[in-house]
């Protein structure tokens, strides 16, 4: 990889350059890195490189023609990334993509930046390493460099490095330990000296998922806690007992725009089996020839990617019918969670819920949505977990129990990549 780096300071790079493993990459021949100095491009004996602002305020700007001559001077620029707060954030993902270009061309910025129209002239990229405000480019220059630098062959001694640090498989690093074994008092966890690799694979995720939890939670919307899970998610679409309109205990007709559309979300956020509740023989059955037309039938042949989404459907009589089968096929206890668009107290956030679904991976858990005016006040009572309501901006809070659904699948099982 060419690195080419446009500063105002390039003595900030001497000691970056010869150390570590950008020094390593830079002898093995894998990099090679040229700095173009800035005010090698002013035009006046005092080799000025920057003006006051139009429009005023405190702060200097680099002058354009400054920007604009070193570019051109540039015989291979590849991609172009202006080092700026206000650019995209430095991350994995970012990290990785750039490791992919055979030239880099990097401008440091400076004071209060660059003239804007240098994007007229180049096409570029913003690049930040952080919500802060630094004195110029070239920290995050050499931030952005080293971590590019351990994806090129060769430069980490393993070729698979790279893919076991923090963040490259959506979690943070579980901890690291080394000699001595015991130090004032202080030891080593007892599973690392196991020789047990898979009891150690285990701790490690644990961890892992728990120093995540702690200090990023934020991580945990980048990757799916499918990823990690070993028992399944399940969502259960409750028709009795539900309320209607003035609050009586009831059962509900199934709709079949109901059944199609939550089996969708569920395969499409990879629930394990979607359970249709209701105590009637004939809802029952009515619900077996809709999937089977769809499964085994005309449907599948004339849609299969309906016949895979119909073939998550599971109708049981009552809702311990459907725990009790879940905890069967999953060989572990079942950890319930309702839903409702009333506020109650004992309510937690979706946000709390999505870590439980990575800590308890082990464990399999039964999302329950109500049909008709929701579920009954025993449902809620009776289960481990209720989710707090869906928001809108108004009083308005009525949603299908389809859209219902849909939020809920996204925001506990969802991948957000900005």
């Amino acid at each position: 990889m060419k690195v080419n780096i446009i500063t105002a300071f390039p003595e900030a790079f001497d000691s970056f350059l010869s150390v570590s493993m950008v020094k390593r990459a830079i002898d093995k021949g894998v990099l090679d890195v040229k700095i173009y100095d800035l005010r090698d491009y002013s035009t006046d004996k005092h080799r000025t490189i920057d003006d006051y602002s139009y429009g005023g305020g405190e702060g200097m700007v680099i002058k354009l023609p400054v920007v604009v001559s070193a570019l051109r001077d540039i015989p291979e620029r590849g991609k172009i990334i202006l080092l700026s707060p206000r650019g995209k954030k430095l991350n994995y993902d970012v990290v990785k993509e750039l490791s992919n270009y055979d030239v880099l061309t990097l401008i440091c910025g400076h004071y209060e930046g660059v003239d804007e129209r240098v994007k007229l002239f180049f096409e570029m990229d913003e690049l930040s390493i952080g919500d802060y405000v630094l004195t110029g480019g070239e920290l995050p220059a050499m931030v952005l460099i080293d971590s590019v630098v351990r994806f090129l062959p060769g430069v980490l001694g393993r070729g698979d490095a790279p893919e076991k640090d923090s963040f490259s498989w959506g979690l943070l690093e579980y901890p690291h330990y080394t000699r001595p074994r015991e130090f004032e008092g202080v030891s080593v966890p007892d599973v690392l000296l196991s020789g047990n690799h898979e009891m150690i694979g285990e701790w490690r995720l644990k961890e892992a998922i728990s120093v995540t939890v702690r200090q990023r939670p934020d991580l945990l919307y980048r990757v799916s806690p499918l990823s990690f899970r070993k028992r399944g998610i399940h969502l259960l679409l409750v028709h009795y007992p539900v309320l209607d309109r003035n609050g009586n205990v009831v059962s509900t007709a199934i709709a079949n725009l109901d059944i199609h559309d939550i089996a969708r979300s569920c395969k499409t956020f990879g629930v394990k089996l979607f359970w249709i509740v209701t105590p009637l023989e004939s809802q029952r059955e009515l619900v077996s020839k809709i999937v089977a037309h769809w499964t085994t039938g005309y449907g599948a042949e004339y849609n299969p990617m309906r016949k895979d989404a119909l073939g998550v459907v599971r109708v049981v009589r009552s809702l311990e019918e459907a725990v009790r089968k879940i905890s069967s096929l999953e060989k572990c206890d079942v950890v319930s969670v309702s839903t409702t668009a009333k506020v109650k107290e004992r309510a937690v956030s979706f946000s709390y819920m999505r870590q439980k679904l990575f800590v308890d991976y082990e464990k399999a858990f039964a999302i329950i949505v109500g049909t008709g005016w929701g579920l009954d006040e025993s449902v809620i009572d009776s289960t481990d977990y209720v989710l707090e309501p869906i928001r809108g901006v108004g009083e308005y809070n009525h949603l299908s129990v389809r859209s219902a659904a849909a939020i809920i699948l996204d925001r506990l099982l969802g991948i957000r990549r900005d």
